[in-house]
């Protein structure tokens, strides 16, 4: 994929964060893909003015809890979460437009099968408090190892105007202490694409020996409709994008076809908003590319997805694998 929009390099966030380090904040040019804490980002990563929030510009809000035992290197900003929220704020944010920045993308390490909830707040130059109307909340399950996540705020209605500054709130969801590590958090415009990560498709269906690594998922099938599904953080309008598109490996003897289904909240997954796609499974990566405008039912807001890897025949052996997935406008 070298020299597509979507290409790749090899220079990672770190490297890129380096050129920033004089200009913190400051919106940069083109990023063709990004490198999380040594994680290979999604083909779909890009940001036309992106703002980085590096780990060492975070600082508590209030008091640091007990037991929290931060610490914080160029690479990731390390503590512990309980069930009391770790409130965390920058120390120097530059004000940005809402509207034209709509992504927030962050690396984030748990231990492997942890539940924490991601809670993100912010005040605005015309509302300076924080509070429930301007914020979002994402239940995170670790792998043990770094994970991306991107959350698209351009459907919120509190995200507008001049943002000044932003609060995270790491917290534990079973009472025990979970550490976390954190990594860079980058703001930016959806031009280039809003990705689907690995850490949104949730449990998956009829699969077996599931995992995640390098931002791409492995699984066998389990079943006849092996599934993955993402229910998203918050809804975004269909309108916004035009295509959607993934790498898939599929083993040879595979049944090539597979569904894309939408629903958004108010209705359950259904034959008329869904887009089905044949592709070739012969054990090598190929990008489908679906055109979502076909369907006129792509519409209004989406809050939840699904696929159906294979439909029908299942081979005896082999391995499912499936990557950089996201939408384009």
């Amino acid at each position: 994929m070298a020299g597509s929009l979507f290409g790749r390099t090899d220079r990672t966030l770190r490297e890129k964060n380096k050129m920033f380090r004089k200009h913190k904040h400051r919106k940069g040019e083109f990023m063709k893909s990004l490198l999380f804490a040594g994680l290979m980002c999604s083909a779909f990563t890009v940001f036309s003015g992106e703002m980085i929030i590096s780990p060492q510009e975070w600082q508590f809000w209030g008091n640091a809890p007990a037991g929290v035992c931060p610490v914080v290197t160029e690479q990731t900003y390390s503590a512990v979460c309980t069930s009391r929220n770790v409130l965390l704020t920058v120390k120097d944010l530059d004000s940005f437009e809402a509207e034209e920045n709509p992504l927030m993308t962050f690396s984030i390490t748990l231990p492997e099968n942890s539940r924490t909830m991601f809670h993100c707040y912010w005040a605005t130059q015309s509302e300076p408090r924080m509070h429930e109307n301007r914020s979002f909340h994402q239940v995170l399950i670790g792998t043990g190892k770094p994970q991306l996540c991107t959350v698209n705020l351009a459907g919120h209605p509190g995200y507008k105007g001049t943002v000044r500054s932003i609060r995270i709130d790491p917290a534990a969801l079973r009472g025990e202490a979970v550490p976390f590590s954190l990594g860079d958090v980058v703001i930016g415009d959806d031009l280039q694409g809003f990705p689907i990560h690995p850490a949104s498709w949730g449990k998956p269906l009829q699969v077996r020996n599931y995992s995640v690594s390098d931002d791409c998922i492995r699984l066998e099938p389990g079943g006849k409709l092996p599934q993955l599904i993402a229910r998203l953080p918050l809804p975004f309008e269909a309108a916004r994008y035009k295509k959607f598109s993934f790498e898939l490996k599929l083993p040879e003897g595979a049944n090539p076809v597979g569904k894309l289904y939408w629903s958004n909240g108010k209705t359950s997954f259904s034959e008329t908003r869904s887009i089905h796609w044949k592709t070739v499974a012969d054990g090598n990566f190929h990008k489908i590319e679906l055109e979502l405008s076909l369907n006129p039912e792509w519409r209004g807001a989406v809050d939840a997805l699904r696929l159906d890897l294979i439909r029908g025949k299942v081979p005896a052996a082999g391995t499912v694998e499936f990557r950089n997935a996201g939408f384009s406008r």
